[in-house]
C-alpha cells in the first residue's frame, strides 16, 4: 500500500475484532502510533458462522496460511420451508473461523505491526480541535480527541470506530440506525459434526436457519429482521428443526448464543455517514454487512483496509467512495432485493421456493446460483437471470438436471 511521506499521528482504533485489527496492524506498519482499545481485554468468541467466502480469502490469503482453527467447506444444501432442497457443490471451498482464534490471528498480527492493545471500555469521546486530518504537516498540532475510559484518558489525532453493531461511539457521531436496520440472530453449538452448510428458508420470513460445521461441533442458528419475531418464536423455529433433521430436539444444555447484525434498509444505505472531521467507522459499526445474508467478515476487513488507504494518501474524504466503488452499490442492491428475496413470489409461490425449483431442473440456473453464493454479486443478478431465463426453459423441459441432482 503505497503512501506518500506523512508525519506520525496517534490513532485510537476501538474494538479489535477483524476491521479494528486490521486497521490497526496496517496504521502501524506505516509508523503511526496506534492505540487499540478492547474492553474485552483480548480475543473473543463471537456469535456468528464465521464462514470467509472465496473471494475473502483470495484477497487475505494469510487466513488460509494461518495455523489456526478452520473447517473447509465444499458443499451447500438449501431447503424450501416444505423441505424440497437442491445441492450446490462449490468450485472454491469456503472456510469457517472459530471467532476466537480468528480475533486472535488479526490482534496478534496488529500487536506485530507495533500497535498497542488497551484493555479499557471507551466511556466517553470529547472532541478538541476541528480541522486536522491524518497527513497534515502543519507542525505540531493539539490531539483532536480525548478518549475517557474507565482506566484513565487518552488522546488521539484520528478516531476509528470498530467495536461492532449498535456501537453507542458510532450513534454519538451521528451514524443513528432504527430497528429496521438491525437482524437479530441466535442459536445454539451442537455435539454433531458435518462438512457441509445447511440454509433453510421459512414461509414469509426475511431470514433464514443455518448449520455451520466447524471442526468439533456444529453451529445451529436462525436471523431474522429485529422485531417481527420474538426470541421465543425464534427458539421454537430451531428446535422444530433441530427435531426434522436430526431426529431430536436441541439438549437443554447446549451453549446458547444471540447477537445484532446491521442489515440497513436502502434508505439508510443512502444516508449512511461513515467519516467526519478526523473520525472514521468500518466494519459492523459502519453497518457495512451484505443486507441479505448478514456477511461480514470480509467486508470488515475490506473496510480497513480501503479506510487506512485513504488515510494514508491525506484524503479521508474519499473512503466513502472507496466503500461505494468496492462493495457498496452492490450492498444497496441488495437492501433493495432482500423483501422480495425472502417474503416475495414468483410463479405463484414462494420466491425462494421457486429458486430452489428452477435449481433443481436447470444446470444454468443451479449455476448461477452456486455463482451468487460465491461472489454475491447483486447487482448483474436479474440481468443474468433475465438472459438465461429461456435457456433455462429449455433445460427444465428437456430434462438437462445439474449433476448434484440427479440422484435427489
Amino acid at each position: 500500500m503505497n503512501s506518500p511521506q506523512t508525519s506520525q499521528k496517534k490513532i485510537a482504533v476501538v474494538g479489535a475484532g477483524p476491521a479494528g485489527s486490521m486497521a490497526a496492524s496496517l496504521l502501524a506498519g506505516a509508523g503511526h502510533e496506534v492505540l487499540l482499545f478492547e474492553r474485552k481485554g483480548g480475543a473473543w468468541e463471537k456469535p456468528c458462522g464465521g464462514g470467509v467466502t472465496a473471494k475473502g480469502i483470495e484477497r487475505y490469503p494469510f487466513l488460509l496460511d494461518a495455523m489456526i482453527e478452520k473447517k473447509s467447506i465444499r458443499h451447500i444444501e438449501l431447503l424450501d420451508h416444505q423441505n424440497r432442497s437442491v445441492h450446490l457443490p462449490l468450485r472454491v471451498p469456503l472456510y469457517i473461523y472459530s471467532r476466537k482464534a480468528l480475533n486472535e490471528l488479526m490482534l496478534q498480527r496488529a500487536l506485530s505491526s507495533g500497535a498497542r492493545l488497551v484493555a479499557a471500555h471507551i466511556k466517553a469521546l470529547e472532541p478538541k480541535k476541528a480541522g486536522m486530518i491524518l497527513g497534515d504537516s502543519d507542525g505540531e498540532a493539539s490531539p483532536h480527541w480525548t478518549l475517557h475510559t474507565s482506566h484513565g484518558s487518552f488522546e488521539a489525532d484520528f478516531v476509528i470506530i470498530a467495536n461492532g453493531a449498535k456501537s453507542s461511539l458510532a450513534d454519538t457521531l451521528g451514524h443513528n440506525f432504527t430497528t429496521a436496520d438491525y437482524s437479530s440472530a441466535m442459536g445454539y453449538h451442537l455435539p454433531l459434526r458435518e462438512d457441509f452448510i445447511r440454509i433453510q428458508f421459512l414461509k414469509q420470513f426475511k431470514g433464514y436457519i443455518w448449520t455451520f460445521p466447524r471442526s468439533d461441533h456444529l453451529s445451529l442458528g436462525i436471523c431474522s429482521k429485529l422485531s417481527e419475531h420474538s426470541a421465543d418464536e425464534l427458539k421454537s423455529f430451531l428446535h422444530l428443526f433441530a427435531r426434522k433433521i436430526y431426529g431430536r430436539g436441541i439438549p437443554a444444555n447446549a451453549y446458547f448464543y444471540s447477537a445484532l447484525i446491521p442489515t440497513p434498509e436502502l434508505e439508510t444505505l443512502h444516508r449512511l455517514k461513515i467519516t467526519g472531521p478526523s473520525w472514521a467507522l468500518i466494519g459492523d459499526a459502519a453497518g457495512l454487512v451484505d443486507p441479505i445474508t448478514g456477511e461480514g467478515i470480509y467486508f470488515a476487513i475490506r473496510s480497513a483496509e480501503l479506510l487506512v488507504q485513504s488515510l494514508l494518501e491525506g484524503q479521508v474524504d474519499q473512503y466513502p467512495a472507496r466503500v461505494q466503488e468496492d462493495f457498496g452499490l452492490n450492498h444497496q442492491r441488495a437492501a433493495q432485493l432482500m423483501p422480495t428475496f425472502y417474503t416475495g413470489r414468483f410463479w405463484g409461490g414462494e420466491f425462494t421456493t421457486r429458486m430452489i425449483q428452477f435449481a433443481r431442473a436447470s444446470r444454468t440456473i443451479h449455476s448461477t446460483l452456486t455463482q451468487l453464493f460465491e461472489e454475491q454479486d447483486y447487482l448483474h443478478l436479474k440481468r443474468r437471470l433475465k438472459q438465461q431465463f429461456l435457456r433455462a426453459m429449455m433445460e427444465a423441459a428437456l430434462g438437462v438436471r445439474p449433476r448434484s441432482e440427479k440422484a435427489i
